[in-house]
Formats: C-alpha cells, structure tokens, sequence
C-alpha cells in the first residue's frame, strides 16, 4: 500500500509506502513557518575517500582503506568526521597542507567562519611552547580545506609539508577529524 499526493498532471509530490518510507518533492516544513528558506529540502550521509595535497604541489600518501571519512549532509551544512592514516609524504609537496572535502564550501563568506573543527593529531610536529593544536579552514567556493595551527597566542599558522616528519611505511600518524562547514 502506498498514499500519494499528486498535482493536477499526475506527478507524485508526495508520498508514504507500506514500510514507513516518506517522500516530499519540495522538502519538508516544520511547524507553521511556510519561509522557502525554512524547507529542509536536502539530507544525505556516507562516506567518502580523503586526500591531503600540498598547495603549490605533491601530496601525502594515505593507508588504503584508512583513507575515508563519514559525512552527514543536512541542509546546507555539512559534518565530516573521522580519521585518517598517514604514509608518506611526498618529496615535491609544497605549500599548506590541504584536505579534501565531500562538498564545495559556500561562496560569499570569510573563510574563517565557513567551518568549526577539532583535528587530532598523532604525526604533526607542533611546537610545545607555542602550539596549542591543528584545525581546518573551509575555504567558499572550494572542496579543499586548509590545515592550520592554532597557537597559545590565538594566532595560526599553516600546516606545511615539513611538518609531516618521519613518515614511512611503519608510520602510525594520524589526524582525527570533527569539521562542520557550510555547503
């Protein structure tokens, strides 16, 4: 069994079938505020692979298999989460160290504010008298976020290749990542 709701040409805009899945062509509205703006129009979860690349060239070599991060996409905003192995980084990598994301960050806004993160961190030479810790910066327009350092004096600094040190095949270096930006 299934109910739907149909326009005046027969097109399905709504329905609800006999397992208790729901479907709205326009989204959903909740409570009385009628607002476009306030329809939850897109949901989506999964996973995706990751990469780190320098920002003028090479990139760093992730563990196969313990290259993914889950997403969950409400709305617009977007939460990654996960972690990721390191391997090696590669010799030509130059630049801030950058990684993928599941969606390009909006346009329109101060990178700054286009994402909240929490990066930790088994394998990124931080200084112990400055350096409080790694975070990312989504940048708008862009599926790339930036690595940075964020220091005791509240100012940051970018992540760079050099800061990848040791890595090899017997490498166990990490980050960990909790981001959530704006889509």
């Amino acid at each position: 069994n299934i109910f739907e709701g149909k326009d005046s040409s027969g097109n399905v805009k709504f329905y609800a079938t006999h397992n208790g899945r729901v479907g709205a062509a326009d989204g959903i509205i909740f409570g009385s505020d009628t607002a476009a703006a306030n329809i939850l129009d897109d949901y989506e979860q999964g996973t995706y692979t990751a990469t780190i690349t320098g920002q003028s060239a090479g990139s760093i070599s992730l563990y196969s298999g313990d290259d993914t991060l889950a997403y969950t996409k409400i709305g617009n905003i977007v939460h990654i989460q996960g972690r990721i192995r390191l391997h090696i980084v590669n010799n030509s990598m130059s630049g801030q160290a950058r990684l993928s994301l599941p969606f390009t960050a909006a346009s329109g806004t101060e990178a700054s504010s286009q994402g909240q993160s929490s990066v930790a961190t088994h394998g990124v030479t931080l200084n112990e008298s400055t350096d409080v810790g790694v975070f990312l910066e989504s940048a708008g327009g862009s599926s790339l976020a930036y690595l940075n350092i964020i220091r005791y004096s509240q100012s940051w600094t970018a992540v760079t290749a050099n800061q990848f040190g040791g890595l090899g095949a017997t490498s166990n270096h990490y980050l960990a990542f909790n981001h959530t930006y704006t889509a």
